[in-house]
């Protein structure tokens, strides 16, 4: 750097003396800083200098460097073992400055503060290393990052709502196509072994159980009413192999009448007592078929008729008629008929019921010996051959 000082022409007067400076040049190696003095060589004249004291150098128009030196407290600018902390570079010589500094002050043992030049950067604990939060170092910053947090926060939690939400979904489809996979697996396996659809059910007596065999081959205690189609040499001949009662206990009275033409009377005649469809097990079978009642009529020669009829044919009747008072005195109406069974198909058997010659009335079950007493039936039983 080339420092030069211009000087024109100065004038002093001392009393009658006068002096002229002439205008001249000082370059930087005529000036010596410092104090005492220095010798130098002007030419082949050697010649002593007084040093220039650099103290006494303008710092800027109110302040010599001695004296802003002098006004700083480089206290500020060092840390506790008296070491300088930071000096900031200038980037020029034109931004020099000596109090662009970071520096640390001591407050306690355990709370120091960082500064930059004037202003306070954070405090922290010397011990610890630990930043000691002070909210007012941060103003509104601090509410803009616990905001910003919480909105990322919220955002996180959303992103892992959803990952979470799209991997259950995700598990729930596999492992539900995990579980039709198995049930295709094992539908293949068991129609590649041809065990069936049986192979799949439970052994028991149960509904929808497969009937197992006890430990002597024998088949367990069921309901064989179902059975049809029995082998000839299950039942000797003259065996009852099926058997079905109906019987009314109800005191009623019937007063539809049934004429006396010469001829087999209607299926529509009288009023049907009992209906039943009856399947014989075995061709030829015989189909035995029982009926009794006691009846009373409403009133003297008013006669009483039981007729059956088999697949709507009029097959037997029976008539009765009191010579006393029917009404004391009961009338007892029997049929007994047998039917050769000529197919396995099922058999129709209606047995009807009405007073006879005179118009009136018949009852059943009106006796003297309470509800215990009454009672008319049809028993119809098939009989191997």
């Amino acid at each position: 750097m080339l420092i030069v000082y211009h000087i024109d022409h100065l004038e002093f007067n001392m009393s009658s003396e006068k002096i002229t400076f002439q205008r001249n040049l000082i370059c930087l190696e005529d000036l010596n800083l410092g104090s005492g003095s220095v010798t130098q060589v002007r030419g082949t004249t050697s010649t002593i200098l007084t040093k220039i004291n650099a103290s006494n150098f303008p710092y800027d128009d109110d302040f010599s460097i001695k004296e802003k030196i002098d006004s700083l407290d480089n206290t500020l600018y060092v840390d506790v073992n008296n070491l300088p902390v930071y000096i900031a570079t200038p980037r020029d010589a034109s931004s020099l400055n000596l109090v662009d500094v970071i520096w640390i002050k001591e407050i306690s043992s355990t709370e120091w503060h960082v500064y930059y030049y004037d202003t306070i950067m954070f405090k922290f604990n010397p011990d610890t290393g630990d930043l000691i939060l002070d909210s007012s170092l941060f103003d509104a910053s601090v509410a803009d990052l616990t905001s910003a947090y919480e909105a990322a926060d919220d955002d996180v939690a959303t992103a892992m709502t959803a990952l979470i939400n799209a991997e259950t979904t995700a598990r729930a489809a596999s492992e539900a196509q995990i579980a039709l996979d198995y049930v295709a697996a094992d539908l293949a396996l068991v129609s590649s072994l041809e065990l069936g659809t049986a192979s799949r059910l439970d052994a028991g007596t149960s509904a929808l159980n497969v009937i197992q065999l006890d430990n002597s081959a024998k088949l367990p205690a069921v309901d064989g009413s179902l059975l049809t189609n029995l082998p000839a040499a299950t039942a000797p001949a003259g065996s009852v192999v099926q058997r079905t009662v109906d019987e009314s206990t109800a005191v009623t009275s019937y007063s539809s009448l049934i004429p006396r033409a010469g001829s087999a009377p209607a299926i529509t005649e009288g009023t049907q007592l009992f209906s039943r469809s009856f399947t014989p097990s075995a061709t030829g079978n015989k189909i035995l078929i029982k009926f009794r009642g006691s009846i009373h009529p409403s009133a003297l020669g008013v006669a009483g008729a039981a007729l059956l009829f088999v697949d709507g044919t009029f097959v037997r009747g029976d008539y009765a008629r009191a010579s006393i008072n029917g009404t004391t005195y009961p009338l007892a109406l029997t049929i007994e008929y047998e039917h050769t069974a000529a197919s396995t198909s099922p058999v129709a058997i209606e047995l009807r019921v009405g007073p006879a010659i005179t118009a009136g009335s018949i009852q059943f079950n009106d006796n003297s010996w309470g509800s215990s007493g009454k009672g008319v039936t049809m028993v119809i039983e098939e009989v191997k051959v």
